[in-house]
């Protein structure tokens, strides 16, 4: 089984509760974080995983700076159980046309890690798509998936993060990133969690973890956890099929 998170952490502005909120998950193996900062000289990352315990290891990349302040993606690991064997970012595209250029200039990335868990080898695309323009959105995500189909050397994969779906009645932006995911293998694991972002009384569904190959057995649900305007998505992951073509 692999045990992974997925949150965006709202630039740490209410770190000691993030800290807090991220040792009261349950146990995980692996999280995928959005929206990190720097405090006190030292990376939320390093901040986060020095608290979490003495195995736990982490990167972090920038993908702008937003007045002043570092945002960046990144991950945690538990060392014990998973070692990393690589490390590398996508550039996401940037808006184009009129409208969307007239708009403050964002830059996106995604972080990618090859990792293995045992005799397995998978890789994780950490992200965190843009909050303008639906078709951008869809965009970024193909960048994603693209370089998914183009370097499928690992066992599976796993896409998590903020997709930034707003929009009251979200379920036909939900659709369409669905469809492009299934298209090239992938099948969203957390499609019926609810609601993970909450701000002014309004709750959305922001956030979400993919999966390749499609059929996984697993469980997926949301920690209502302080420290964020997001809350954590969790999704625990069995591995039977791939770990017995794995055997001999």
């Amino acid at each position: 089984m692999l045990r992974i998170a997925t949150w965006n952490v709202a630039f740490c502005h209410r770190l000691p509760v993030i800290i807090d909120s991220a040792r009261a998950l349950p146990a995980r193996d692996l999280i995928s974080l959005q929206e990190l900062s720097t405090h006190h000289g030292r990376t939320d990352a390093q901040s986060i995983a020095t608290r979490l315990g003495p195995s736990w290891r982490f990167e972090q990349v920038t993908a702008q700076v937003v007045g002043g302040r570092t945002q960046a993606n990144g991950i945690l690991w538990d060392s014990r159980r998973i070692e990393l064997e690589g490390l590398d970012t996508i550039d996401l595209p940037t808006p184009s046309g009129r409208v969307m250029r007239a708009l403050p200039r964002q830059r996106r990335n995604a972080v990618l890690a090859n990792l293995r868990l045992g005799a397995l080898r998978f890789r994780l695309y950490a992200v965190h798509l843009d909050v303008f323009g639906i078709a951008h959105k869809h965009a970024q995500l193909a960048r994603v998936l693209d370089h998914a189909s183009a370097h499928a050397t690992a066992d599976f994969m796993l896409i998590a993060g903020d997709m930034n779906t707003y929009g009251i009645a979200g379920r036909p932006r939900w659709a369409e990133l669905r469809r492009l995911a299934a298209a090239v293998g992938f099948e969203e694991l957390t499609a019926g969690i609810g609601w993970t972002h909450r701000t002014l009384g309004v709750r959305q569904k922001l956030d979400a973890v993919f999966a390749a190959p499609q059929g996984l057995p697993h469980r997926a649900w949301r920690e209502p956890l302080p420290g964020s305007d997001h809350v954590p998505v969790l999704v625990d992951l069995e591995l039977p099929i791939i770990e017995s073509r794995r055997r001999p």
